[in-house]
């Protein structure tokens, strides 16, 4: 493939992240990485809480307000924090037991998913 081709591709899959998270259905699974969470596509994912129905979310040393933490979203949004420990804003919501807790290795990757 050229570079022009490459290029034009790039361009054609281009999207908004009110389009991005279009592609989320009930029931899906979304993985917010380690890192700085992508605050665009987080706040579009939000916004269709009205809409969208068990949606598991596993979220990396959160560190975003979203919504998804508050009492009344577990609907919608069933969430795992997976990092070392919980802490700043999914703290208040794993001490009131509404969402999974992952335990993470000091490696990145998560106990139940590494190979023994």
């Amino acid at each position: 493939m050229s570079l022009a081709n490459w290029q034009d591709e790039y361009r054609r899959k281009l999207m908004s992240a009110e389009e991005a998270v279009q592609f989320v259905k009930n029931g899906d699974s979304v993985v917010v990485p380690l890192g700085r969470e992508p605050e665009a596509l987080g706040l579009a994912l939000a916004a269709r809480q009205d809409e969208l129905h068990d949606i598991h979310l596993t979220v990396y040393a959160p560190g975003l307000d979203f919504g998804w933490y508050d009492p009344g979203w577990e609907e919608s949004f069933r969430v795992t924090v997976a990092y070392i420990f919980p802490r700043g804003i999914s703290r208040e919501f794993m001490d009131a037991r509404r969402g999974d807790f992952l335990i993470q290795s000091v490696f990145g990757a998560p106990w139940d998913m590494r190979d023994e």
